[in-house]
């Protein structure tokens, strides 16, 4: 098992870390990662290479859903939100009650909230389209200045 990582610069929303295992990316990190979660190995990595692209196109606006092998560590409630987050269409915000309705529960919005928070891929999960009912932006691991731009 080998873990990977790379560092996107000067991007809209700062600096990037993103980190792969494998064939998968597991990670991504607002700002610059210097204590490393895992054991980085050394090489190339295509899957980091990819997602960069794809990342840059995103903000370019030339991409609106990523096409990216993704891999985390999730309960099976987590895997419901994240997989209905990536069914809201860019551009597009919904409430954590209605992302709570998609998931088969609207009571259950706090508990789409703490999938939420526990993204561990924002921006390709994009759990930066979801918004408190009231209209506000709510939290955001980057903050709530980069969720605003993304």
């Amino acid at each position: 098992m080998a873990f990977y990582k790379t560092v996107m610069d000067d991007t809209p929303v700062g600096d990037i870390t993103i980190y792969a295992q494998d064939d998968y990316i597991i990670k991504i990190v607002f700002g610059k990662q210097e204590n490393d979660p895992f054991e980085i190995s050394e090489g190339a990595c295509y899957v980091l290479m990819d997602a960069m692209i794809q990342l840059d196109q995103y903000f370019n606006g030339q991409r609106k859903e990523f096409n990216l092998e993704i891999a985390c560590d999730a309960t099976d409630f987590e895997q419901i939100v994240w997989s209905q987050l990536c069914n809201i269409d860019y551009g597009e915000t919904i409430t954590y009650k209605e992302l709570a309705k998609r998931c088969g529960n609207e009571k259950a919005f706090r508990a789409v909230g703490n999938a939420n928070r526990n993204n561990q891929i924002p921006i390709i999960i994009p759990c930066h389209r979801v918004i408190a009912s009231d209209g506000t932006l709510g939290g955001y691991s980057g903050g709530t200045e980069i969720k605003k731009k993304l």
